[in-house]
């Protein structure tokens, strides 16, 4: 509904099915809405004619999702097995999973409310957005004991909600020949986990996440290590996780006693692992540009993260892993007592876990700062003049030079955008690309 191009309205209603939901949960209703102001087409914003756009507006709505259960997840499937039986191997067949008849979708229910603004001509502008996006009955696999004998069903394991805002801002000008316009984006927003029906601490080696109500989802839960071992005496008398005390070494992390109980101890709720911060990022932004000047252009795209941390283990990290070499890093490792307190001696980590007072139990030793800004693509290009493209029997001919991933600002000795919660130095990085083309019109 719009009124008078002042006062705006519009609703929706789905009705939405899956087949990954049993009969008696498979459809549901999910309904939005959204009203808008421009405040800029009333009369008492006359005097200010500069102002292009002025509005505000606001949203409610929700959407089911679907897409993170199994096929089927509500019936007991069954898949081919073999068994040694009377002394040769048999086909049948096996339940290897329970099933949840009782699954309901996960509804996500968004909250925005939006302020545009535009000024002499889109000179400048910004549109604001804050928002709140709640998610009732999250998918997520029960816990369950190994005993049970089975893999665990999918449920509606969890509710969360995540708060932020995103800024966008927006120039466009023009100075003699020079044309251009540029955006910058910032988007910053806070996970919680607001009920959950287990909590689940993680485990104490793997990737070190948690799922704890009132905290981040898949937050870092690990121990906090605040230095090296310098000698014996201090392995004799500052706390240390006592089934490890026996080979530690001078050299080795020492660990925070969180609790100050005078001993290192790993239990669930009482123990010495913290809640870190990082899984999230901070922020998220990016910057466009686009410059004209005659008959040459030239576009840049950069985007990054701030507040960004990854588990970073194993290949490529951890020496001697699986028989790999040794990193020129570990040219700065603790070699003798004063020598360092920022990093570890030289250990033998040839398999998983190989080396249990560095990696027995996860620390943020294995956390990385993986922050970033990258120039994801630049392109400059020239347009051929009306004469040229005349004698070549073409309408336009623009020719131009292009480069995706040119420049990394990165803490992180690898790739710091692959994207996974657990890095190992052989998962492929992003290519820097070259490119040299033409576009023809005729």
């Amino acid at each position: 509904y719009n009124y008078k191009g002042k006062y705006l309205l519009e609703g929706n209603i789905r009705y939405d099915g899956t087949s990954k939901i049993a009969k008696d949960n498979r459809w549901d209703l999910f309904p939005s809405m959204s009203v808008g102001w421009r405040i800029s087409e009333e009369s008492f914003m006359d005097q200010y004619g500069w102002i292009d756009n002025l509005k505000l507006r606001g949203s409610i709505g929700q959407l089911g999702n679907q897409e993170t259960l199994s096929d089927y997840p509500y019936q007991q499937l069954l898949t081919n097995s073999s068994y040694p039986i009377g002394g040769s191997l048999q086909t049948g067949v096996s339940s290897p999973a329970l099933s949840n008849p009782g699954l309901l979708w996960e509804v996500v229910t968004s909250y925005n409310l939006g302020l545009d603004f535009s000024m002499n001509n889109g000179l400048f502008g910004f549109e604001l957005d804050v928002y709140k996006k709640e998610v009732e009955g999250g998918h997520a696999t029960a816990q369950i004991p190994a005993s049970v004998g089975k893999d665990a069903p999918q449920e509606n394991y969890q509710n969360m909600e995540n708060t932020g805002f995103e800024l966008a801002l927006h120039h466009v000008n023009r100075i003699g020949d020079l044309k251009y316009n540029m955006s910058f984006m910032v988007d910053r927003y806070k996970n919680k986990i607001t009920k959950v029906k287990d909590n689940w601490w993680g485990y104490q080696r793997w990737y070190g996440r948690s799922r704890v109500e009132g905290h981040a989802l898949n937050e870092f839960y690990m121990l906090d290590w605040i230095g090296i071992y310098q000698n014996q005496s201090e392995i004799d008398n500052l706390p240390i996780y006592e089934p490890y005390r026996n080979i530690t070494q001078p050299g080795d992390l020492i660990f925070r006693d969180a609790n100050g109980d005078g001993e290192i101890t790993i239990e669930s709720e009482t123990g010495d692992r913290v809640f870190i911060e990082g899984f999230h990022p901070k922020f998220s932004y990016s910057y466009t540009a686009n410059f004209e000047w005659k008959n040459f252009d030239l576009s840049m795209f950069w985007q990054g993260v701030a507040g960004k941390k990854n588990v970073a283990q194993w290949i490529g990290y951890e020496p001697f892993f699986q028989g790999g070499p040794v990193t020129t890093k570990w040219r700065d490792a603790w070699d003798g007592e004063g020598s360092t307190n920022s990093m570890p001696a030289l250990y033998n980590n040839s398999v998983f876990y190989g080396y249990q007072p560095i990696n027995g139990i996860m620390n943020d030793y294995h956390l990385a700062n993986t922050s970033y800004l990258r120039l994801k693509n630049l392109q400059i290009g020239y347009n051929l003049s009306k004469s040229v493209c005349n004698k070549l029997g073409v309408s336009k001919l623009r020719v131009y030079i292009s480069g995706d991933n040119l420049i990394t600002i990165s803490d992180f000795d690898f790739d710091p955008e692959r994207g996974s919660s657990q890095f190992t130095a052989n998962t492929y990085p992003q290519l820097s690309t070259y490119s040299i083309g033409a576009k023809l019109t005729f």
